[in-house]
């Protein structure tokens, strides 16, 4: 019950978010057009569209890249604190016994 409902308020907002957003561009292109003035319209829109596709080449290149977002652990002190021990055993105690959300069971 609870994931769906994650799901769907998921893509809502997704959508929304996406409809917003590029009801928006041309706005932008307009704005950035008077910004210039003296520049012709047609070269100012031709740059900031092939900015605009550079941008996302250069995303989708860098999303391709192996491991990158994955987690990295570095060594750390007691329990992967830092901090005086006292304080990392009161973490690791808080961390165990606080609730679960229901859809994660890891540690």
């Amino acid at each position: 019950m609870f994931l769906s409902s994650l799901i769907a308020s998921l893509y809502i907002c997704n959508i929304l978010f996406a409809f917003i957003t590029n009801g928006t561009v041309p706005i932008y292109y307009e704005i950035t057009v008077e910004g210039v003035y003296p520049v012709a319209e047609g070269i100012v829109t031709g740059v900031l569209s092939w900015l605009n596709a550079f941008t996302g080449i250069i995303f989708l290149l860098v999303m391709m890249k192996p491991n990158i977002g994955k987690y990295k652990p570095v060594a750390r002190g007691v329990r992967g604190c830092d901090a005086p021990p006292q304080i990392c055993q009161k973490v690791h105690f808080l961390s165990q016994s606080g609730p679960k959300m229901g859809f994660y069971e890891g540690g």
